[in-house]
C-alpha cells in the first residue's frame, strides 16, 4: 500500500517562538535607543531638545515595560519612535551650534555687565528686562532675534527716554512672537534634514538585519524594497519612515516563519528516528518559486517516507513501498508523536493519492491545494 497525504501544521509554541523573536529583536533596538538618549544626556544636549527628549524617554520606558508583557506592542512603539530618537542628537547639535555661533553666552554676559553699570538708576527696569529674558525658555527662538534684542535694549534704555515696566514687557512680547515664528521655520528645516539622515541610518540597520537573518533568496525582495525607499528619502522623509516600518514587519514575519518551520523540521526528523527510520539530513530546495525542506527516510526493508515542509504552513508527506495496509502502522507511529511530544497540530488532512492493493502500481500525483496555518 502507498499513500500520499497533505496536512497543515501549526506549532503549539508558535506564538511563543514569534514573541521570543520579536522580544529579542525589539530589545536590540531598545538598547540602541537607550545608548542614543544616554549619549545626548552625557553631552549635555538635552536642554536644547528638552520636550522631545522627555517625550522619547517616557516612550522608551513604556517600550521596556511592554517587552515583558506584550512584545508585539513593544515592537509597535519601537517603530513609532525609532526615527525620532535617531534624529534627536542631530537636532540638538544643530540647535546648540546655532546658539553658540551667535555667541548667546557673550550676549547674556554683556547684558549682565550693562545691568551692573546702570544699576543705580535703572535697576528695577533692567531686572524686569532680564527676568523676561530668563523666562524665555526656547533658546533657538531667543537666538533668532539677538540682533533685534540689542537694538531694542538700546532704544528702551537710552538716557533720553523714559520707559515703563509695561513698555518693556509689551516690546519683548511682540519680539517673542516673531522669534518663535522664525524658530519654528528653522526647526522644520533642521528636522527635515535630520529625518533624512535618520531614515538612511535606519535603512542601514534594517539592511544589516536582513543580511544577518535571512537567506539570499528571501532577502532579495526586501532588499529591493529597501533600495526604493532609500531613493525616496530625500523627497519624502516621512513616507520613508512608514515604508521602513513595513519592511521591518515583513522581515520579522519571514524570520518568524522560518523559525517555526525549523521547529517543525526538528519534530519530523526526531519522530521518524524514534519510529525506527534511517533519516537523511534535511535539504532545502526551491520548487516552482517556493522554498521547501525535504526530509527523506527509509527502512532496511525498503519502506520509504518523505516529508515536504513549506514556509506557509503546508506539510505534505508520502509513505510508500509498503505491502497492503502495513504503511498505516508506520504512519501511526510517526504522526501522533508530532502532536503528543513535539506540539505539532496537524489539521485538514487530504489524501492526494492512495494505492491500497497494488504495490507495483505507478503513482500518479494529483495537484495539491495550498492552505495557510492559523497564527
Amino acid at each position: 500500500m502507498s499513500e500520499y497525504h497533505e496536512r497543515q501544521y501549526r506549532l503549539a509554541r508558535e506564538r511563543e517562538i514569534a514573541a521570543r523573536r520579536v522580544r529579542q529583536t525589539t530589545q536590540e533596538y531598545a538598547d540602541r535607543y537607550e545608548a542614543i538618549l544616554s549619549d545626548v544626556l552625557a553631552q549635555g544636549l538635552e536642554e536644547f531638545v528638552q520636550s522631545d527628549y522627555t517625550r522619547l524617554r517616557n516612550q522608551l520606558n513604556n517600550l521596556q515595560r511592554e517587552l515583558h508583557n506584550d512584545p508585539f506592542r513593544a515592537r509597535e512603539i519601537s517603530m513609532s519612535i525609532g526615527q525620532a530618537i535617531h534624529a534627536l542628537p542631530r537636532n540638538a547639535r544643530s540647535i546648540r551650534k546655532e546658539v553658540e555661533h551667535a555667541e548667546h553666552q557673550a550676549y547674556v554676559a554683556a547684558l549682565k555687565e550693562k545691568e551692573e553699570k546702570d544699576r543705580q538708576h535703572k535697576s528695577h527696569l533692567l531686572n524686569v528686562w532680564q527676568q523676561e529674558l530668563l523666562s524665555w525658555n526656547d533658546k533657538l527662538s531667543l537666538n533668532a532675534v539677538l540682533r533685534e534684542l540689542n537694538k531694542l535694549h538700546a532704544t528702551l534704555f537710552s538716557n533720553d527716554r523714559s520707559v515703563s515696566e509695561d513698555d518693556i514687557k509689551t516690546a519683548l512680547g511682540k519680539l517673542k512672537i516673531e522669534a518663535e515664528q522664525r524658530a519654528h521655520r528653522r526647526r522644520e528645516q533642521i528636522n527635515k534634514q535630520s529625518q533624512k539622515e535618520a531614515s538612511a541610518e535606519l535603512a542601514q540597520v534594517i539592511s544589516e538585519d536582513i543580511a544577518k537573518n535571512l537567506s539570499q533568496e528571501k532577502a532579495l525582495g526586501l532588499t529591493e524594497q529597501l533600495e526604493l525607499v532609500r531613493r525616496k528619502t530625500n523627497d519624502e522623509p516621512e513616507k520613508s519612515q512608514e515604508l521602513l516600518n513595513e519592511i521591518s514587519k515583513q522581515m520579522d514575519t519571514a524570520i518568524e516563519e522560518e523559525a517555526v518551520r525549523r521547529e517543525m523540521v526538528k519534530a519530523v526528523y526526531k519522530s521518524l528516528q524514534e519510529a525506527g527510520f534511517h533519516v537523511q539530513k534535511p535539504k532545502l530546495v526551491k520548487d516552482k518559486g517556493k522554498d521547501e525542506v525535504l526530509i527523506a527516510a527509509s527502512r532496511p526493508a525498503g519502506n520509504r517516507a518523505l516529508f515536504q515542509i513549506e514556509l506557509d504552513g503546508q506539510c505534505t508527506y508520502k509513505f510508500d513501498n509498503y505491502k497492503g495496509q502495513t504503511c498505516q502502522k508506520d504512519i501511526q507511529q510517526v504522526l501522533p508523536k508530532l502532536t503528543d511530544i513535539y506540539g505539532v497540530d496537524l489539521s485538514e488532512a487530504r489524501v492526494l493519492w492512495s494505492n491500497p492493493d497494488d504495490e507495483d502500481a505507478e503513482m500518479k500525483p494529483i495537484p495539491s491545494q495550498t492552505q495557510r496555518m492559523n497564527k
